[in-house]
């Protein structure tokens, strides 16, 4: 299941073709919306500068199936199109906004560990490659820093991993940074307002096994972790 914003609406994707719109200035209720094209989950979504929402990749059948295919919902005449699609095969990869306009797509998996990266431009509706990053992942997180550069945690690549990395816009490369405490999949990574990033919870090892309710705070200023305090229940 996949959420984003949308004037005046929440509106969610499930998985197969199913989408539902959260009018949440109103009614407080759902409504059916126009149905995906084609059947995905664990895909992602980004909202457009224009408000419109792009629909990318994900699953369209068993754990080998990645579709590249991406589509384009408009809120305002409830309506799904078509959109360029990937190079690549992808589902459980991140999507980030960047300050540009563009989205930059990481890893993810598709039959195999992706480590390539691609970037989506909404003005052509278009995907160009990038730089790919240095370690193969799906189920990492992605943050957008203050300074622009994009921060990649954790994820699994037939092992958890605790290697950290950064994009840098501006020349389209990526470069190492201090690893995570812990080898982790599955958590979450919140920009915070003084610039920091939280990463919390996840699991230690495959299949949600061995959960974590540990947190860590993550430094741009000098690329170091510490840790702080832990949840009272683990969760992924």
């Amino acid at each position: 299941m996949s959420l984003f914003t949308v004037p005046k609406f929440r509106l969610t994707i499930i998985f197969w073709v199913n989408v539902f719109l959260f009018n949440h200035v109103i009614a407080q209720n759902w409504q059916s919306a126009s149905n995906l094209n084609t059947a995905r989950h664990t895909h992602s979504v980004v909202t457009l500068p224009d408000g419109k929402a792009i629909i990318i990749a994900g699953s369209v059948s068993g754990h080998n199936n990645g579709t590249s295919s991406c589509e384009i919902y408009n809120p305002v005449n409830n309506s799904l199109s078509n959109t360029g699609s990937m190079s690549n095969s992808r589902y459980f990869h991140t999507s980030t906004l960047l300050p540009d306009g563009k989205i930059i797509i990481a890893g993810g998996y598709g039959g195999y560990y992706h480590s390539s990266c691609e970037l989506y431009n909404p003005s052509s509706g278009t995907w160009s490659n990038t730089g790919s990053m240095n370690y193969a992942s799906y189920g990492h997180t992605a943050t957008l820093l203050n300074n622009g550069k994009v921060l990649i945690t954790g994820g699994h690549s037939g092992y958890n991993l605790s290697r950290c990395e950064l994009y840098d816009t501006s020349t389209g490369s990526w470069s190492s940074t201090s690893s995570l405490p812990l080898t982790i999949w599955g958590h979450t990574a919140t920009l915070l307002p003084s610039g920091k990033v939280l990463v919390v919870g996840g699991a230690t090892t495959y299949f949600g096994y061995n959960l974590t309710a540990t947190a860590a705070l993550y430094d741009p200023s000098n690329g170091t972790w510490s840790s702080t305090g832990s949840m009272s229940t683990v969760r992924v």
